[in-house]
Formats: C-alpha cells, structure tokens, sequence
C-alpha cells in the first residue's frame, strides 16, 4: 500500500506559514489540527487561478520609453499619451517629478552628474531615432529619489570606513529593490537589460556604479535561488513551446507534457537536496510556486508542474526515507533501522502527512515486519531480566518503532486513519511472533509474555509511544488475551513514567524560575496582574539574569514538547476507543491474572485514568519554596555518638576490673545498665526476667539506622552531584556512602560477621584483611629492631587496611576542606573548619585498629595508642564527627534560608522600593525548614485586608529606615505564625499595635498622614 502526498501542493500555500516550516514540534501539531479542519483539495486548487500569473515574456515592470511624434512636442504631450496624469500640476513639481526618470531631462543633480536646466526639455527630436523620454511609474520614482539621497550621503568625503560602507549598503540594498520590482513579471529576467536604465542615472559616479554591479550581482544570485534562469525555468519554458494542442483529460498520452513533468520533479528534487521533513516540503513548496507565477496561457507546463511537485515530494519525503530505513537493517539490523525510522519520522521535522505515507510504505512495512521478527528472537528469559544485552537491544528496536507509530496515530487527529492503519499492521506482526515456536531454543520469545514484552516496550511508553501498545492490545484482545492485558498494562506504566518525568521537569524548571517564582510568592501577594507583569519585565531585563532567562526559556520548549506528547497520547487513546472502550485496562480499571500483571501495583488502573492524572506541562504549583536543608550527616554522627557512647559505657561496665574502686564509672555503669542487671556466675548481666544486656544486638541495631542514614545520604549526594558535577564535593561521597550503607545493612542483618566472604567488611577474609597479613608477614621479616616492626603494623598498616572506610573518608574530608578554605565566601570557610574536624574525626577512627593491634603485639589484650584504647579513640572520632556535622548543618540551613536574598531584593528594587530599604525587608530567617520565613506574605496581606495598593506599600515602606525596615521585618517573621492563627482583621491590628509599641507609626495612619 503506498500513500501519496497528493493534497501538499494544494495546500501548501494555507499550510506553510514560516512558522511552521520551521524544525520544531508544535508546528507538527499545528499541522495536525489543520489538516483536520481543512477538506482534502484537489491539486489544481482555487489558490492557483486567484493568483498573479503572468507569461514568458514580459517586459520590465514600472518603466518605458515615449518619443516626441513632431518637432516640438514638450514632456507634457509625452506624459499625457503615456498615461500619466499631470492635470492638478500647478507648480510643475509633478512634471519635474517625472522628469528625473529621464537622465537628460532631470533638473536635480544625481551623484557626480549635474542637473539639466529646464531649457533642456524644449528641444526634444522626434522619432525612433530622437530623444526618448523615459516614464516611471510612482513606486520606480520612489526607489530614483531614495538612491539620490543615499547616493549623497556615501559619497561625503570625511566619513569613517564604518559608516561610508553602511551607507553604500544603504544604497545597493536599494537598487536590489528596484531590481526584483522591475523584474517581477519576467520569467526570466535579463539582469543586465534591468540595470542599465539605473546604471544611466550617473554613469560616471564610481561609488553609484559599484553599488549597481553589487546589486547586480545580488539579484542574479536570488534569481539563481529561486530557479528563473535560463538553464532552469528557462529550459522548462524552452520544452514548453508546442503548437501541439493540449488536452489536460489526455496528458499521460502527451509527450511534451512528460518530459516537462520529469523535468519539473528533477529540479525541485535537485532543490531539496540533503534537506528532509517540513524543511524540504518548504524548499519544493516555494520553488514550484515560483514556477507556477509564469505559466499564464500555458496550461500544459503548470499541469506538469503541478504534478512533477508531487512527484519530488515523493521522492524526497517518502522515497528517499523508506529507502534510508531498508539501508540501514540491511547494513546494521533491526537497532539501525529503528534508529533511522525514529529520525525520519521526528515530530521536529516531519510532517503528519509525510509520516503516514512512510508508515504506509509497503518496503517499510516490510522491514518493520523484519524488525518485529528479529525482536522476538532476543534472549528474555523467564523474568525478562532488563539488565540482559538482548532484552536492551528489543528495547532499543521497540522504542524506535513506537515513535514513530505514535506520530502516525498522532497525524489522524484523533480519529481512526490512514496511520492507525499503518499501526495496526505492525501490532498484527507482534500478535503473528507471539504464535510462532521459539527461536534458538529459547524458553520464550520477546512477546509469549506480558512480560517480556513488558521490558521491550516499557522504554518507548514511557517517552509517551502509547499507539503501538494500544493497537497489540486491540489486535490480540480475542486470540491472546494476555497479551492484550500486558499490552494495556505497559501502556498504563508508561503513561505513569511519561507523567513522572513532566512532574520532573517541572521541579527542575521550578528551581530555574526561583529568581522569580520565590519573590512572587513573598512580595507579590497585594499585586494586580499587571503589576505582577511589570516587574517580571524589570527583573528579566535586568542582564544579570541573562543567563536565567535562558534556562527558562529552554524549560519552557520543553515543557511545550511534554505538552505536545500528552496530546498525542490522548488522541491516540481517542483513536482506539472504537475497538478497544469498555476494555478493563483500556478506560476502566484493570484487574489481576494468575500469570498476569497486576493493575494493582500501579497509581493508575488504566491508559485513561493514567492520562487524565498527567500534570498540566507549565509552572502552575510553584509556591517559592526551598529544597530542606541536609540534616543526614548530622542526624547519622549524633547517632554514632550515641552508640559509641553506650559501647563505652558497656565495656566500662563489663570490665570489672577498670572500675574497681572508681566511684564515677560504678556510676556510669549502673547509669547505663540499670540496677535491675546484676551480674551472673559467667560475668554477663541479667535482668529481673533472665533477659541478657546483649551488646551485639546494640550493634545491629546501631547498623540498622546507620545503614538507613548513609544510603539517605548517598541519594542527597547523588542528586546534588547530578546538579553540580562536582566529584569532590559531592560524588565521591556519593560512592562511599552507599557503600557504608551496603556494609552497615549487611551487618544489622546478620551480624558484623556476615558472610564471610572476600568483600565483607569485618568478616577477616576481605582482599584488603589478607593484603595486611601478607604485608604484616613481610614486616616480620624485615632484619630491623621488633620495635620499628611493631611500630610499623601499629602506626601504618592497621590505620590503613584495617579501617579503609574511614581512611578514605580521610582523604575526601581533607581535600574538601583545602577547597573550601581556598573559596572566598565566609560560610565556605567555615565548611572549611567543619570539614577539618571531620578529617581529624576520620583519623581519630583510624586510631582504634591502631590500638587494636598495639594490644595484640603486646599481649595485654585491649591496647592502647598514644595512652588511648581503641574505644577512647572511637569516642574522640565521634564528637569530633558530631561537632562537624553540627558546624555544617548550620552553615547549610544559613545557606539554603537565605539563597533567595538577593532575588526578594531585587523584586522590591524592581517595585520602586529603596535598595537599603530592600536589603533588610528581603532577608529571610534562617530555619532548617523548606519554607524559611519572610516579612512578606503576612505584610502583603495586612496590606490587602486594608484596602491598600501595593503603591501605597511601596509608599509606607520607603518612609521607614533601613534600620527600621530591618525591626519591622525581624518582628513578623518572629510572630507570624502566632498572629496568622487570628482572622486577618485581628493580626492585622496585632502588627500595627506591635509597631507602634516600637516607635514606628502603623501603616494606616501614616499613610493617612502623608
């Protein structure tokens, strides 16, 4: 089945406005919702009689020469046979008007050329051979007075280069003009013969020759662009010379009319070369409509244009696609073709109707049967694992297929069409695989299971493809019902996912627009629209938000193209509602099978309900807020440090021996144990019931909330890299966190011996545990004194492999804080002071294995280092870590609470508010909240309650002190919130009685006053 583009040359002078020539995906849309309004045309449209048409050979437009018809004939007699109306000529200014046409007879100097006396017009020769009087019409003497203007004004002697060039630009882009009006009516025109009249003017003017022959050359260059020179619409209209009669019913028959046509194809396709979609459509579209301006009283040579037009837009626009479609699986396979269809089917680039009529392509069809086919046999498994190579690949291929079978439904409008036809062929392909025996010996194909088709197709769905899925469903609904349901549920999931990356793009556009978004939400409560408009305009031209501008610009295409593919995605399901409405999963809620999905585990139980859920593609929803200040590290040191402080207190407690005679720690141990624990034959301790103190279920649940804490962590410092790029300051942390949060959920589950294995923290088996031994083993053989050895295995080898989690962090701690004490800002450098003591915590926690080992060398069992035992040295690491992530925590809350500062000042600039003014009322408090308070919203509406005009705000709040101004804002955001819980007219009058126990008169009255 092939589907020609017969209406685009009937249409394309309603379709191609610029915009939509243009590469971007609305104009696809707006070509949509055209095409479903306007009535298929016929090719010899209404369009093509109602315009200019003129013939092959036509004289210049706007100018001719006159002679006197007897001696004695003055300009007058000329003009008058020649048309021009002279009879309201009181003062000759008209006559001398017309004049100036005629180089010898214009009484004004042009150039370098001086002006005639009016003596000269007395003596005309009459005849062929006499004085020819040359007649312009209005818009030619316009363009002659613009150039003796310009002429004069490039031809100053003391003007800079820059500006001698511009005015000599001036004066050429001129004469182009004057050109292509002269031209306008000629197929063909004779540059040359054009220009010479002009040349005429001042002949020996050097600057005004120059810029004639520029634009000469200008002109013919155009020409050459849009066809209309000899060797192109020239030699159609050569070809198109024929006494033969023609018969329009009888062309095909007509062999002038053939070769023209392939003549006409050829060109037009030579035009658009190397170019594809709505570029090239333009590109054919306006030379055949060039071509079609001369073809008056040839009704043979504009039916062959006609015709060759839609000939080289099949060829360019579906010939040449399909080809590079069946090239690419021949040379590399179903993910090349998959590639090469996702591009030449692109919403940026193709139009709706060139997409259907690939799609209809039989060699297309062809290969995409091919491609489905080639799917089927990739390796999936039992689970359709979507880490398996092949189970990617058949995401790759789907992915590429489904886009383009969405843009195919897309074109329809909404309504079962030509593209759905194409569709519902590759589904039927799918529905034909999922039949067939298996390939290879596989256990499944691809498609014998909602789930491996599940993982080949959730990719394309989530990007919004929704119209292949839809049409499985459809096609298999009888003959496969479970495949009919998992088709249904993987276009819900993925509507779910394209609904979730809109949410997504959002939040990122959101934070794009907190420069604007945060101060509206603060100062714009008592604005009107326009008021609110007005200084958005200040701020945005403002060039220091320059690059602002930009991001959300970009955002906002984006969140157009999220809006796009939603309304493809809902005329699509419109499309289907014939075959598939009524079906659960479709537009009621989906159940559960045996071996089926499970509707259940989705947000949305259907392709409907999950489309209805997606959020509007734009700002709506941003309320100013902040991200939360990072509390994670703080939160995971105070825990350590709990921990570690009841480790010590256990083993103080359980060592009898160190608190013998020590009062202090007798107390520390029945602090932490409890006089209900006492002390059993085998020295463990027991409460009322028999229950055990156990340390090691401390531990584990210890590991537990660590494990918790480190993998938060590791997703902030995912994230914040993600936004930043910076590998120091945040992926590195990223890595290691998740690693502690691995090994810490591996030791609350099982113990800190867990596994045992060569990559088990703690299990003594590790890589980095045997490395030590061996290294220990080659520090014993070393001929120096046992003290040096000790020292070695003490000081170096234990804090090093024995604890590589904290050597590390050692290293990232400390290169942090080098980086942040080079930073210029204040609350870098106190990170700086932060990070430092995180680092000595780090080597703190290197000094326990230290210790460790130290008491193993010795034979005293718990040794010390430097006079510390390994549990001191944990202790000491862990207040260091929580003094840190105290100092960091703070400077973060400071940082986050007042990062939108400046954008709160620069909205009350942008209000007319005083900068010092500004300065205090936008600072915010610092608070550990996403929200940090600011003056305001509740000034805002105090404002509004009482009737008052945001001038009237800007008013009172220019008559305060910045001093002032900073007291009544430190005094809101004190007590907002205790006020806020009245009704409006009683903490309205809770602020102005505030102020005025402050010594500042209340805004009401001070207002009333001025």
């Amino acid at each position: 089945m092939v589907v020609r583009i017969e209406t685009l040359w009937a249409r394309s002078q309603r379709l191609l406005t610029p915009a939509s020539v243009q590469s971007n995906p609305q104009a696809f849309g707006l070509s949509v919702q055209q095409a479903k309004q306007t009535p298929a045309a016929d090719p010899v449209s209404q369009d093509d009689k109602a315009a200019d048409v003129f013939g092959a050979d036509e004289p210049p437009l706007g100018i001719s020469d006159h002679y006197p018809l007897r001696l004695g004939d003055n300009p007058y007699d000329i003009y008058r046979r020649a048309g021009v109306d002279l009879s309201k000529d009181n003062d000759d200014s008209l006559l001398k008007g017309n004049l100036a046409a005629t180089p010898s007879l214009d009484q004004q100097a042009f150039g370098n050329r001086p002006a005639n006396p009016p003596s000269a017009s007395h003596h005309l020769q009459p005849g062929q051979d006499g004085d020819a009087v040359t007649v312009l019409d209005p818009t030619r003497l316009g363009f002659l007075e613009q150039e003796r203007q310009q002429l004069a004004a490039a031809s100053v002697m003391v003007l800079a280069p820059e500006k001698a060039a511009e005015l000599k630009g001036d004066l050429t882009a001129t004469i182009v003009q004057e050109l292509q009006y002269a031209g306008t009516e000629q197929a063909v025109p004779d540059v040359k013969a054009l220009a010479a009249p002009i040349a005429a003017r001042a002949p020996n003017d050097k600057v005004f020759q120059a810029a004639v022959a520029s634009a000469e050359n200008l002109y013919s260059r155009q020409l050459i662009g849009q066809g209309r020179t000899e060797d192109q619409l020239g030699k159609l209209l050569q070809t198109a010379k024929s006494d033969a009669p023609y018969d329009a019913k009888q062309k095909d028959q007509d062999p002038t009319y053939n070769a023209l046509r392939q003549a006409v194809a050829a060109q037009l396709t030579a035009t658009a070369d190397d170019q594809t979609g709505s570029t090239a459509l333009g590109s054919i579209s306006g030379r055949a409509g060039v071509y079609m301006t001369y073809t008056k009283d040839n009704p043979r040579l504009a039916d062959a244009i006609r015709q060759g037009t839609l000939d080289a837009q099949h060829e360019v626009l579906v010939d040449r696609p399909v080809q590079s479609v069946v090239d690419a699986y021949e040379k590399g396979g179903a993910e090349a073709a998959a590639k090469k269809l996702r591009e030449v089917t692109d919403r940026q680039t193709a139009t709706p109707a060139q997409v259907v009529a690939i799609m209809n392509d039989d060699r297309l069809q062809s290969t995409a049967k091919s491609m489905v086919h080639d799917v089927a046999g990739y390796r999936q498994g039992m689970t359709a694992n979507p880490g398996n190579p092949e189970t990617k690949r058949a995401a790759a291929v789907m992915e590429g297929l489904a886009a383009a079978c969405q843009n195919a439904t897309y074109a329809d409008g909404g309504k079962p069409g030509e593209g759905r036809a194409a569709v519902d062929r590759i589904a039927g392909y799918i529905a034909a695989e999922a039949k067939q025996p298996v390939q290879r010996g596989l256990q499944e194909n691809m498609f014998q299971t909602p789930f491996g088709y599940n993982q080949a197709m959730l990719g394309a769905v989530g990007n919004g493809d929704i119209a292949l899925s839809l049409s499985v469903a459809a096609a298999t609904r009888t003959s496969d019902p479970e495949l009919s349901v998992g088709a249904l549920y993987t276009a819900t999931e993925g509507v779910t996912k394209f609904n979730e990356s809109v949410d997504s793009l959002k939040s990122t556009a959101m934070d794009h627009a907190k420069f604007l978004a945060v101060p509206i939400h603060d100062w714009g409560g008592n604005s009107t629209g326009a008021e609110l408009d007005q200084t958005v305009q200040k701020i945005l031209a403002d060039p220091k938000h320059k690059d602002d501008v930009a991001r959300i610009n970009q955002d906002g295409e984006k969140l157009q193209d999220k809006a796009e593919v939603a309304e493809g995605i809902k005329a699509t399901i419109a499309g289907y509602d014939d075959v598939l409405g009524g079906t659960p999963g479709f537009d009621k809620p989906g159940g559960s099978t045996e071996y089926g999905p499970d509707f259940g585990r989705l947000k949305q139980q259907s392709v409907q309900a999950a489309i209805d859920a997606t959020p509007a593609a734009d700002l709506t929803g941003s309320d100013g807020a902040t991200t939360p200040t990072n509390t994670l590290w703080f939160q995971r040191s105070a825990r350590n440090v709990v921990y570690q402080s009841a480790k010590l207190y256990a083993t103080v407690k359980l060592d009898d021996s160190k608190i013998a005679g020590d009062p202090a720690k007798q107390a520390l141990k029945g602090l932490v144990l409890g006089k209900a624990f006492t002390v059993q034959p085998d020295g463990s301790y027991r409460g009322p019931n028999g229950e055990h103190f156990n340390a090691r279920a401390l531990s584990r649940v210890s590991s537990g909330v660590s494990s918790v804490l480190f993998g938060q962590n590791a997703a902030f410092a995912a994230t914040s890299f993600a936004q930043s790029g910076s590998l120091l300051q945040d992926g590195s942390y990223a890595v290691v966190h998740g690693l502690m949060s691995l090994s810490q959920a591996g030791n609350a589950a099982m113990g800190d011996g867990w596994l045992k294995g060569k990559f088990t923290p703690g299990s003594g088996n590790t890589l980095i545990s045997q490395s030590y031994d061996r290294l220990a083993q080659q520090v014993d053989g070393l001929t120096v004194k046992q003290g040096i050895k000790d020292g070695l295995k003490t000081y170096v080898l234990s804090p090093a492999l024995r604890d590589v989690a904290d050597l590390a962090y050692l290293g990232i701690d400390s290169a942090n804080a080098i980086n942040f004490f080079n930073s210029d800002k204040t609350t870098d450098k106190v990170r700086g002071v932060a990070y430092t003591l995180s680092a000595a915590g780090d080597l703190a926690f290197l000094m326990g294995p230290g210790a460790l080992e130290a008491g193993v060398l010795t034979g005293v069992g718990a040794g010390t280092l430097f006079g510390l035992s390994a549990t001191a040295w944990t202790g000491i690491g862990a207040v260091l870590m929580l003094v840190a992530s105290g100092i960091n925590t703070g400077v973060s809350a400071y940082e986050h609470s007042h990062e939108n500062d400046g954008a709160d000042q620069d909205w009350l600039q942008a209000m007319d508010v005083k900068p010092e003014v500004a300065e205090q009322l936008a600072k915010h408090a610092t608070s550990l909240d996403s929200d940090p308070p600011t003056a305001g919203p509740f000034l805002t509406k105090a404002f509004k309650h009482l009737g008052l005009s945001q001038k009237d705000m800007v008013t009172w709040l220019n008559l305060l002190s910045p001093k002032d101004a900073d007291r009544v804002a430190t005094l809101i955001k004190l007590h907002y919130e205790q006020w806020d819980q009245h009704p409006i007219q009683e903490s309205t009058r809770l602020l102005n009685d505030a102020l005025f126990q402050m010594g500042i008169q209340p805004f009401s009255l001070q207002l009333a006053s001025n």
